[in-house]
């Protein structure tokens, strides 16, 4: 008669896994209509009825991810962690907040015990070698980013990043290989013909480069970064007026950015027009910054979409926007931190 209780239990704890689904489920899809709060008001009440289920705790963790409440979501990873030690999705959820709150050092522990756990966590491998960006360790980061696209080789953000980390050691023609991959996979990504159009800037293919800048403002109208390099290489073909238009354009998209009056002032300068340039180094002496080298490749945002897109002053690499939680209404294209890479 014992025997024969036990699949009875064992039936039971296949229904309460399933209703664990059920309620996950429902709450991901508050989250993907952008209702957090009532996915938490939602896990709440079932964490109070399965306390020891790991999968709960990640998902209210996920929840309170994408509300940006980094110390409710970092509680709950580490509950998680807790009731399951061995779980590669619940080191990588951990590593998401940790960043945030704590700085590259700690996350880079939870990214590398993920990867010990699951090797072939893709997402794991890409999330570290950010971190190995943010810690200027480009080359180890790259290793990262090869072994992602190893792993997942339509991941264009690993294309993408490992092409700005070629750029960074001046090594253009590789950098030009994996944009032209990330074209490849997605000719829509945002900032992608941007990225090559500077890469063939910088190797002197001019003509291909323009072309590439049309496509990009084509797709993206506000993209300054786009209109500052392309402004940047008017001047450099000594056409003036195309580079006046393009840092106006500039300014109309970032009208305190010191770096773009002074760039426009240039210009203006080499037009003879001494009066509107003298105006310009005036705005840019006010808004107490001087003009800095072409603008690189557009990294993808660090872990999450913190970044502050807007400003161009301080941050002379812009971000694209890809979310890294993967469960939020603007989620991108990394896998959620409660599911493992694909």
């Amino acid at each position: 008669m014992k025997d024969a209780g036990k699949p009875k239990r064992a039936r039971k704890t296949m229904n309460e896994e399933q209703k664990v689904d059920e309620i996950i489920l429902k709450g991901e899809a508050f989250l993907r209509e952008g209702k957090a709060a009532d996915a938490i008001t939602l896990y709440d009440a079932e964490i109070e009825k399965h306390p020891a289920s790991a999968r709960l705790y990640i998902a209210r963790g996920n929840a309170f991810f994408c509300e940006r409440n980094w110390r409710f979501a970092c509680r709950d990873y580490t509950i998680a962690v807790k009731l399951e030690p061995n779980s590669a999705e619940t080191f990588y959820s951990l590593g998401l907040v940790t960043f945030l709150m704590n700085g590259p050092e700690t996350a880079l522990k939870c990214y590398t015990r993920a990867i010990e756990l699951n090797p072939q966590y893709a997402d794991a491998y890409y999330n570290r070698g950010v971190i190995y960006d943010e810690m200027k360790m480009y080359m180890t980061a790259m290793e990262d980013y090869t072994k992602a696209i190893e792993l997942n080789p339509e991941m264009t953000a690993a294309w993408n990043n490992r092409g700005n980390d070629w750029v960074d050691m001046g090594e253009f023609e590789n950098a030009l290989a994996d944009f032209n991959e990330v074209i490849r996979l997605n000719p829509q990504r945002d900032k992608a013909y941007g990225n090559r159009g500077y890469v063939l800037q910088r190797l002197g293919r001019f003509d291909e480069a323009l072309a590439d800048y049309a496509k990009a403002l084509e797709q993206d109208p506000e993209d300054g970064g786009t209109y500052a390099n392309r402004g940047r290489l008017h001047l450099e073909q000594e056409n003036y007026e195309d580079a006046v238009s393009d840092f106006s354009q500039l300014i109309q998209l970032a009208p305190m950015s010191a770096a773009a009056y002074e760039l426009r002032a240039g210009a203006y300068a080499a037009l003879g027009k001494e009066t509107e340039a003298a105006e310009d180094r005036k705005k840019a002496e006010t808004f107490g910054a001087a003009a800095t080298d072409a603008e690189e490749p557009a990294e993808d945002v660090k872990i999450n979409d913190v970044a502050d897109l807007e400003k161009l002053d301080s941050q002379q690499t812009p971000h694209d926007g890809d979310c890294r939680c993967g469960h939020c209404s603007g989620g991108g294209n990394g896998a959620s931190p409660s599911e493992s890479s694909k």
